[in-house]
């Protein structure tokens, strides 16, 4: 969804009743065992029923699949850019250490000159 959504962002999806998504929304939705976040290009009405045709702002050509209403997840209602690096980082070992046990250090130590401080108190 380049350059709309950036590769690493998070995006935050609302709920959406499908009969009120308009064409240029961009929606999620379900394919098969995937999801996939695509702009809405059309939408098709035949007779009380409806389905939409999606395709993604960095694609050449349209999904080649439909989505029915059942299907939509809900609409993009916000994005942060690069966050997904950092929660990916954060699972690495590296991210693990940076994150978990140098905050963790700190603390602990925080906390052992916090009880030497205290014993000398009640030293002197």
């Amino acid at each position: 969804m380049e350059p709309t959504i950036h590769v690493g962002s998070i995006v935050i999806i609302r709920r959406v009743k499908p009969e009120d998504v308009k064409v240029g929304d961009i929606i999620a939705f379900k394919t098969g065992e995937s999801k996939t976040i695509h702009r809405v290009i059309e939408k098709v009405v035949e007779g009380d029923t409806f389905y939409f045709r999606t395709k993604g702002d960095a694609n050449e050509d349209p999904d080649p699949w439909i989505i029915k209403p059942e299907d939509v997840i809900g609409e993009l209602h916000l994005t942060i850019p690069y966050y997904g690096y950092l929660i990916w980082f954060a699972q690495t070992p590296f991210g693990i250490v940076l994150f978990i046990l140098v905050p963790a250090i700190i603390l602990i130590a925080n906390e052992i000159r916090n009880i030497l401080k205290h014993r000398k108190g009640e030293e002197g």
